[in-house]
């Protein structure tokens, strides 16, 4: 018992270390402008973006208590993400026992993707606490069989979804484990047979089902609005154009290795190189085999059960993805990532399953220890900090990707700095503002040309992130290089900033 609450202690104190030490980076300045926004007009502008409201409206409620201090703002996803590993433990204790629960607790603790999505002032740990509740209140229901159990589930899975559309993925999966998870027998049963066909079996079954129309039609019910009146606009929007690259077999083997709590890129780089997603990969298979193996263990069918819970989703988006359009990213699946921790819970109770824990267990020390040293964010708040430390003048600054002017906001409200824009357009100049909008050919470029053109600025500041995928081929910088002189270059922290005198 120890022993868990010293790997809980370590594992929220990871996920709480240093919350507002980093600036705001790219994503989170977009939070930090739709958090800021009135309720009734954070429904009205999310829809012109690819998530839905529940996060953004929780953020903002939050703020109204705390403030919107780059900590107070993160901590709503630290509380998310603490209550997702005191989940994982408790259901590894419930399903596993107490020693295999410190496996979980160790494995969940040092999870690189649970921390990071910590510190983020994001919709993911959200997303991934909502998916753990629902998990853990469906094999509460299976254990000991209670009606009022079944709306809890219905209101859980509807509030994630409501917080990343890309929670719709966990439904046939939590299906699946309610299915293959045995029912306890109820009072009225106790006593009879489960041999095949018995009337305990056929009982359980058409209560399995009754049970999951009553959940499916309120989480139904609980959707609809959203569904009816602004899931197809996201739809669309991703249908346009998204940033993510087609999979590969190595960038699948990067997303699990890092929903299995490594991220390989950091101290794994410098030991072991690409090989890292691969032991990873190859120490999941070895675990769904001690499953399959010690099947007739009625926690291995709940086991094996979770492994499909939390591997499906990801393996089902990386097969669509290769055939229309790419969306395999590790971090709308950080639900899987809270997962395999009690996955290996019940595989540690096996002898071989221990060492397998144990080898995933020292993987995940090692990524994370490496991305601790490091990781980092955008410096926005450098970038800010540069400009203010130039001479006072007229100025334009110029911002690709656009929605660049949203954490650049942050850390200057009062947009003291000088007027400002975006190419193709600025971020506020569309109504409803749109993010990732691209520079793709010279016309795109026509908009700041007119203003360049109505008004004669001394000085012009291009703030350039993301370009590899918001302007690949670096028009922006060409079209201003031909009518400007550079006076300086800086760059840092994934963000260059480029000042031009007339």
């Amino acid at each position: 018992m120890m022993l868990t609450i010293g790997c809980v202690a370590i594992g929220v104190m990871l996920r709480w270390w240093r919350l507002g030490a980093e600036s705001f980076w790219f994503d989170e300045g977009y939070t930090a402008w739709m958090a800021g926004n009135p309720a009734k007009e954070i429904i009205r502008l999310i829809r012109a973006d690819t998530a839905p409201p529940l996060y953004y409206l929780s953020l903002h409620v939050w703020t109204l208590a705390l403030g919107r201090g780059e900590a107070a703002m993160r901590s709503l996803s630290a509380v998310y993400a603490t209550v997702t590993l005191l989940l994982s433990v408790g259901m590894a204790r419930r399903v596993a026992g107490a020693w295999p629960a410190v496996m979980a607790a160790a494995l969940a603790g040092v999870s690189t993707m649970g921390i990071q999505y910590a510190h983020e002032a994001r919709a993911y740990a959200m997303m991934a606490m909502l998916g753990m509740a629902a998990v853990a209140v469906v094999i509460w229901h299976l254990d000991k069989p209670r009606w009022w159990k079944l709306p809890i589930v219905g209101i859980l899975t509807a509030a994630g979804l409501y917080t990343h559309n890309m929670a719709i993925t966990y439904l046939p999966t939590l299906a699946i484990l309610w299915w293959m998870v045995p029912l306890s027998p109820s009072p009225c049963t106790q006593g009879e047979g489960w041999g095949e066909g018995s009337p305990s079996e056929i009982s359980n079954l058409r209560l399995k089902m009754r049970d999951g129309v009553i959940i499916c039609g309120i989480t139904a019910v609980l959707y609809a609005p959203w569904l009816i009146s602004s899931l197809h606009h996201q739809i669309q929007m991703v249908q346009q154009d998204f940033w993510v690259q087609r999979p590969t077999w190595a960038s699948v083997a990067d997303v699990v290795s890092s929903l299995a709590g490594v991220e390989w890129w950091s101290i794994w780089r410098h030991l072991l190189a690409g090989w890292v997603p691969t032991i990873v990969v190859a120490v999941l298979a070895t675990a769904a085999a001690v499953l399959l193996i010690q099947w007739r263990q009625p926690a291995n069918h709940l086991g094996t059960a979770m492994l499909l819970h939390a591997l499906l989703p990801p393996l089902g988006i990386a097969v669509c993805s290769c055939f229309g359009r790419p969306l395999l990213m590790d971090k709308v699946f950080l639900p899987s990532a809270a997962m395999l921790p009690v996955v290996f819970a019940v595989i540690a109770k096996n002898r071989w399953g221990r060492g397998v824990a144990l080898l995933m267990l020292v993987l995940a020390i090692g990524g994370t220890w490496g991305f601790l040293r490091d990781c980092y964010k955008e410096d926005w708040r450098g970038v800010v900090a540069a400009i203010q430390a130039a001479p006072p003048q007229r100025r334009l600054i110029v911002f690709v990707a656009n929605d660049g002017q949203l954490p650049f906001d942050y850390y200057d409200p009062d947009k003291s700095l000088g007027e400002r824009t975006g190419v193709p357009a600025g971020f506020f100049d569309v109504n409803p503002p749109r993010t990732m909008l691209r520079v793709l050919k010279e016309s795109d470029l026509d908009g700041l040309e007119g203003k360049l053109a109505a008004d004669d600025y001394p000085e012009v500041i291009l703030v350039y992130a993301h370009t590899g995928w918001s302007d690949p081929q670096q028009l922006t910088k060409a079209f201003l290089q031909s009518r400007y002189a550079v006076a300086e270059d800086r760059n840092g922290a994934d963000i260059e900033v480029i000042r031009y005198k007339r």
